[in-house]
């Protein structure tokens, strides 16, 4: 059924155009002349343009800068990740750190000794002039 739609479609267009083209020659000038003529441009630079592209190299190029892309953000991603996993296990290095200078507090203030003593050292060398 659908084949003697398209039949009639194409026959009805057929007839239009050969009684458009009876009308224009018994006229002597083309109707819609204007609008012929700025499709027609259209037309031949489209036609132009189609026949001189390198198909071949733009999709190509097409594709090398597609997956590039691709690339770019997978390894971004990536990146974020891994810097995410960074902050978090170095925020529980931290933690421990902590808590272990707290059960230790011998080791935390053999510094705080050290200084101490450099300054009872200074003081008795000013005193000592």
């Amino acid at each position: 059924m659908s084949y003697l739609i398209t039949i009639g479609v194409t026959g009805f267009l057929l007839i239009s155009f050969i009684v458009f083209l009876y009308v224009e020659r018994k006229m002597g000038k083309r109707l819609f002349a204007t609008q012929r003529t700025r499709t027609d441009r259209k037309v031949s630079r489209a036609s132009f343009m189609f026949t001189h592209i390198d198909w071949g190299g733009f999709f190509g190029h097409l594709a090398k800068l597609s997956l590039e892309r691709v690339a770019h953000d997978v390894v971004h991603g990536t990146l974020v990740l891994v810097r995410t996993v960074e902050r978090v296990l170095t925020g529980m290095i931290k933690n421990l750190r902590e808590r272990l200078a707290r059960r230790a507090p011998g080791s935390r203030t053999e510094g705080f000794q050290l200084g101490s003593t450099l300054r009872k050292f200074r003081k008795n060398l000013r005193k000592s002039k």
